[in-house]
């Protein structure tokens, strides 16, 4: 039997290291947006290409419970379920998609125009830092969903007895996070995006969904954003998204461009026009994929 790599869901919490890139495919428009705004966009959760967005951890979720009813009491697993499957209700997860590769034939066909497009290379630690957001790896591998969310489950027991048998407090703050952070646990048909996800929450006022700002990892006070809305790709609600800049980084946040396999443009244009965008000093390559 292979060695479980991780614990509980806090595991997949991703802090990077100095000099860490993480990557976003996208078709022209939008990598020349980001360049040009020096800015991301987080969009809601269920805007994103996967359908089983947190339905797919939420069901995982109820059949480790089914398996392991006796070890939890009855009153246990309602209250947990209760929160875990409501939390929409009250706030929403926008997301931005990075992953850990910058140059995939599958994120290249799927994201980027056909390839047609670029792959960006972010400083992983430098968003850790300074955004109002928290990383998280994405975990695709069934087993080890179960486990994970098996000893998750082990503690959150733990406390719940030792408050009363209740969520409520800090130990319902703790469970609202993991009721979110369920959504790091994605269909395995999904594992070559190797995807690295930031997260950040609205919540909803009059019935509006509104942005708090927040916190980063080094404590510092965020202010909040507007909530802009953008349509949607079918007949579904706009979607609902912040924009957050780094403008104000003082080393360039970009630190790599990938050209994609069926992008025509050279990487001396492409130098010469992020140099014009006052984004300079970055590797740019060509992908090595051989698509047309």
């Amino acid at each position: 039997m292979s060695k479980i790599k991780y614990k509980d869901l806090t595991s997949l919490n991703y802090t990077p290291s100095k000099g860490i890139k993480i990557f976003h495919y996208c078709n022209k428009k939008t990598f020349w947006s980001i360049c040009k705004n020096k800015s991301i966009w987080l969009s809601s959760i269920f805007s994103m290409n996967d359908s089983k967005e947190l339905s797919w951890g939420r069901d995982i979720l109820t059949e480790v419970l089914k398996k392991h009813r006796d070890e939890f009491q009855q009153e246990f697993r309602i209250q947990l379920i209760f929160i875990v499957f409501s939390i929409e209700k009250n706030l929403l997860p926008l997301i931005a998609s990075f992953s850990g590769d910058g140059d995939l034939l599958s994120q290249w066909r799927a994201y980027a125009d056909d390839g047609k497009g670029f792959s960006i290379g972010l400083d992983a630690s430098y968003i850790n830092d300074y955004f109002p957001v928290r990383l998280k790896k994405v975990l695709y591998n069934q087993k080890e969903q179960k486990r994970l969310l098996f000893y998750s489950l082990k503690t959150f027991h733990k406390y719940w007895i030792l408050n009363n048998n209740k969520f409520s407090g800090a130990l319902l703050e703790v469970l609202i996070e993991f009721s979110v952070d369920i959504a790091s646990l994605k269909n395995p048909t999904f594992f070559e995006e190797k995807e690295i996800r930031l997260i950040h929450l609205l919540h909803k006022e009059n019935g509006n969904w509104v942005d708090s700002g927040g916190h980063n990892s080094q404590k510092d006070v965020i202010p909040s954003e507007s909530v802009l809305y953008r349509k949607s790709r079918s007949n579904n609600p706009d979607v609902p998204y912040i924009n957050v800049s780094f403008s104000y980084c003082k080393n360039n946040i970009v630190k790599e461009v990938i050209i994609g396999p069926k992008n025509k443009m050279s990487e001396h244009e492409l130098n010469k026009r992020l140099k014009s965008l006052d984004i300079s000093e970055i590797i740019i390559n060509k992908s090595q994929s051989s698509y047309r």
